[in-house]
């Protein structure tokens, strides 16, 4: 879990945004459940979208975490505008194919917060199966957010 010593932890964090640490435990939670259901998960970021991050599971979280909190804001502002721009629409989410697997960054549909939860599977993992459980996995965040 983040912590508030590498400066970018949930306590740093819910200070910042008025949310309880335990919240940002909870969510931390849901992220290492969800890595711990399929090994082919490389790391879950959940992030504030204003680029910083809220709750991170995977290895190397103290550089990892602020680094893909920032990029998954920043990718999924720019996937709205992309789907506003193109087809007058909202994105939902957007899917990276790359030569080491996929990542999947998805918009969290918390009424009182708003935030963005990327998540990243190796190359061996199904893509349908990376969606769903990072559709899901947003989901659940969201229900923890607005409890």
């Amino acid at each position: 879990m983040l912590s508030a010593s590498s400066g970018v932890g949930p306590e740093r964090v819910a200070l910042d945004a008025t949310v309880p640490p335990s919240l940002a435990q909870s969510c931390t939670a849901e992220l290492q459940q969800l890595l711990q259901k399929s090994p082919a998960i490389r790391f879950a970021c959940l992030s504030l979208t204003d680029g910083r991050p809220f709750a991170f599971a995977g290895s190397d979280e103290g550089r990892l975490a602020p680094r893909l909190a920032a990029v998954t804001a920043s990718f999924l502002g720019l996937s709205e505008s992309f789907a506003r721009e193109s087809q007058s629409g909202r994105c939902t989410h957007t899917t990276i194919s790359t030569e080491n697997g996929t990542i999947i960054v998805v918009k969290v549909a918390a009424r009182t917060r708003g935030m963005a939860l990327s998540i990243g599977a190796d190359r061996y993992e199904n893509l349908a199966m990376v969606l769903r459980r990072t559709l899901d996995a947003a989901d659940a965040i969201a229900a923890r957010l607005d409890a």
